[in-house]
C-alpha cells in the first residue's frame, strides 16, 4: 500500500468518531424537539387511565384463576391428574 492510501486511511478513521457524535447529537436534539411537541396528559387522565389498567388487569387476572381453577378441578374428576 502507497504512503498516500495509508495516510488517507488514517485521515478518514479520525474524522469517523466526530461525525458519529455529531449525529448523536443531533438526533438527541430532534428528539428532545418531538417531545416538545408531544401533547402530555394532565394528571386527571393519568389517573383515569391508571385506574382503567389496573382494574382490567385485576379483571384478567380473575379470569385466568377461575379457568385455572375449574379446569384443574375437571382433570382431578376426570382422574388425569
Amino acid at each position: 500500500m502507497s504512503k498516500a492510501g495509508a495516510a488517507s486511511k488514517r485521515k478518514t478513521g479520525t474524522t469517523a468518531k466526530p461525525k458519529k457524535l455529531r449525529r448523536v447529537v443531533v438526533f438527541l436534539r430532534d428528539v428532545r424537539a418531538e417531545l416538545k411537541k408531544v401533547q402530555w396528559p394532565d394528571w386527571p387522565e393519568v389517573w383515569t387511565f391508571t385506574i382503567v389498567v389496573v382494574l382490567a388487569v385485576g379483571v384478567i387476572a380473575i379470569y385466568i384463576g377461575l379457568l385455572d381453577f375449574i379446569l384443574s378441578r375437571l382433570l382431578r374428576w376426570l382422574g388425569l391428574y
